[in-house]
């Protein structure tokens, strides 16, 4: 399949009608399986680093793009990627698989080259403050952390004076020299999508009940977001008042905002 990119983005119009041809006979198919496949997943990059979705050519936050990226790492290394924009073969998906997934050497922009392991271990005993302070704030032990540096994709960044080590539980920020920069566990993720929705407080449970209260909610509005990373803000803010109207019922949602929130939460 060839992908046409108009403006350093993907013109899904163009490259349905081009390979429609393809296959109809009425243009020559000549095709390199593997660059075409490489050049789209370099386009997808591109396109994220540059503030871009990739297919709708709207801008997206930085957490839209982390989120893009860290999927492209994850994915293909754990089964191929399941995005439901982009899809690629299976023979050319086990080949990445066999080479450990996204490239040695893929440029992430500010978020970092993605680099061989350093073999890296921290120093506990020249640790920073700010690390071990943020340690004890978000509830993480050494022993985590030191799995995340030990499992996890590595990051080369600010030119390989610090490593950011990414894994699906938490990530580790360590300077070259093994000094712990900072951490934070898979929850911290989540903590501005728990402010937003407890700010808005739809059922005005608050100040009586307990922070987590939304939790249930929230982790199915992640679960939107994270599964969808091109998702326009009425289709999030109509999934928001769904999952809030199936949880407590129409008449206990005292507000009906929800394209602010979903605004909000695109942003982060």
């Amino acid at each position: 399949m060839w992908v046409l990119m108009k403006n350093g983005i993907v013109d899904v119009e163009a490259t349905n009608a081009y390979n429609a041809a393809v296959l109809s006979g009425e243009l020559p198919h000549e095709s390199n399986e593997a660059q075409e496949e490489a050049e789209l997943l370099q386009a997808v990059i591109q396109s994220v680093k540059e503030g871009i979705d990739p297919v709708t050519g709207q801008e997206i936050s930085k957490a839209q793009g982390f989120s893009i990226i860290s999927g492209l790492i994850f994915r293909y290394t754990a089964g191929g990627y399941k995005g439901k924009k982009f899809k690629f073969p299976k023979d050319w998906l086990r080949r990445r698989k066999k080479n450990n997934g996204v490239e040695v050497g893929t440029d992430f922009g500010k978020i970092g080259k993605l680099v061989n392991h350093p073999n890296i271990k921290i120093n506990w005993s020249e640790h920073s403050e700010h690390g071990m302070s943020r340690l004890k704030q978000r509830g993480l032990s050494k022993s985590q952390v030191d799995d995340f540096v030990e499992r996890g994709k590595a990051l080369s960044q600010n030119g390989g004076e610090k490593f950011a080590f990414i894994t699906e539980n938490g990530v580790a920020i360590v300077s070259k020299d093994g000094k712990l920069v900072t951490a934070w566990g898979k929850k911290d993720f989540d903590e501005g999508m728990e402010k937003i929705i407890n700010d808005w407080d739809p059922i005005e449970l608050f100040p009586l009940a307990p922070k987590d209260e939304y939790s249930q909610e929230i982790n199915k509005i992640i679960s939107i977001v994270q599964e969808n990373h091109n998702i326009d803000m009425n289709v999030l803010a109509k999934g928001i008042r769904k999952i809030f109207i199936d949880s407590f019922g129409e008449n206990l949602i005292f507000k009906n905002n929800e394209d602010e929130i979903a605004e909000k939460i695109l942003a982060l």
